[in-house]
């Protein structure tokens, strides 16, 4: 059995009220809630960040503080480096508010190895207006895991036309 760390920080990143059907949030929104509820059980710290859009009501915030922007002060002082052993992102959208909240906790001098993005609780940006496709990293540093019931592995990936580094 995999040791399971009490000091993990979940941040779930705009995960907002859309149209059903609309690119599988609805979907995402489901298992979003069904691990936010078991990392709840092991002790994991999870912030909710909501730029400005109204949070889906198919994931429970139960007592999590929410935030409207990753940059106020309240937020900030919510992630002191010391705090937590591991920081995962999780949320909408992969190469848009996920990169941009990855940048942020830079910002704040976490170590970026502390830092992953979990890519089975993401959705790409699909959208024909995004300056990125859908797979582009911010920075060939960004770690990626996947959750399981028994908790974050790393994810390695090659090269690729669709997910460039």
């Amino acid at each position: 059995m995999r040791v399971r760390y009490t000091r993990d920080l979940i941040l779930v990143v705009d995960c907002w009220a859309t149209e059903p059907g609309t690119d599988g949030q609805h979907e995402l929104s489901s298992l979003i809630n069904v691990a936010l509820n078991r990392e709840r059980d092991y002790g994991s710290t999870i912030i909710h960040i909501n730029t400005g859009h109204t949070p889906t009501d198919q994931i429970a915030t139960q007592d999590d503080p929410c935030y409207t922007h990753a940059r106020s002060k309240e937020f900030i002082a919510q992630i002191r480096p010391d705090q937590y052993d591991h920081l995962y992102i999780i949320g909408f959208h992969y190469n848009s508010c996920l990169h941009q909240m990855y940048l942020d906790l830079l910002e704040q001098s976490i170590d970026p190895a502390r830092i992953a993005i979990v890519i089975n609780l993401t959705l790409p940006y699909t959208k024909t207006d995004s300056p990125m496709s859908p797979w582009v990293l911010p920075s060939a540093n960004v770690r990626h895991v996947v959750w399981s019931e028994q908790g974050f592995d790393p994810v390695y990936f090659e090269a690729s036309p669709r997910f460039k580094a």
